[in-house]
């Protein structure tokens, strides 16, 4: 009865130890995700943060720390504008993506059935996997002037010619 009573502390203790090396031993599977993190995300970015301190004299960037560069954006009415339609814009499209997905993740969780289910989450997914080229390329062929929405609405008699303002009206960057 003594010796299983002083025997159970040191196989709890045995237990925290491997316990404590596999945890260790979990997180260095994320040591090359976090080397090619640092090398392709964090270097390149703090040199165009350390590029845009720098000053550039006859189209050579020269190592002289300064905000000069930092006071010519803000001093520049265009680029402001451009800053804040930018903004505009996403704030805009993260808040639609928020009010389409959320209710449509709703229904699918609670009225769609389990079979269903996979089916509508690939046809969602699906779209990410094509290349951004060939998404720009469908939308031109949808939202353009000769694209679906305008033939259709010619065809309806809702408009008689081309309406260009679902494609040209308000692109992301440009200000008013």
């Amino acid at each position: 009865m003594t010796t299983s009573a002083t025997s159970a502390p040191a196989v709890v203790r045995g237990r925290l130890r491997l316990f404590r090396l596999s945890s260790l031993t979990q997180y260095a599977g994320f040591l090359p995700a976090l080397v090619l993190f640092g090398l392709f995300f964090v270097l390149p970015l703090g040199l165009i943060v350390a590029y845009s301190f720098w000053v550039t004299i006859d189209y050579n960037v020269v190592h002289h720390w300064s905000l000069d560069n930092y006071r010519y954006f803000f001093s520049v009415s265009t680029y402001i504008s451009t800053m804040w339609a930018t903004i505009w814009v996403s704030v805009a499209a993260t808040a639609a993506t928020i009010a389409i997905a959320f209710p449509f993740t709703y229904w699918l969780v609670r009225y769609v059935p389990r079979g269903l289910q996979r089916l509508l989450l690939v046809l969602v997914i699906l779209p990410f996997w094509t290349s951004y080229l060939l998404r720009v390329y469908s939308w031109l062929n949808i939202l353009g002037d000769g694209g679906a929405i305008n033939r259709f609405l010619q065809w309806t008699h809702i408009t008689d010619h081309p309406l260009s303002f679902f494609l040209y009206d308000r692109p992301a960057a440009r200000p008013r």
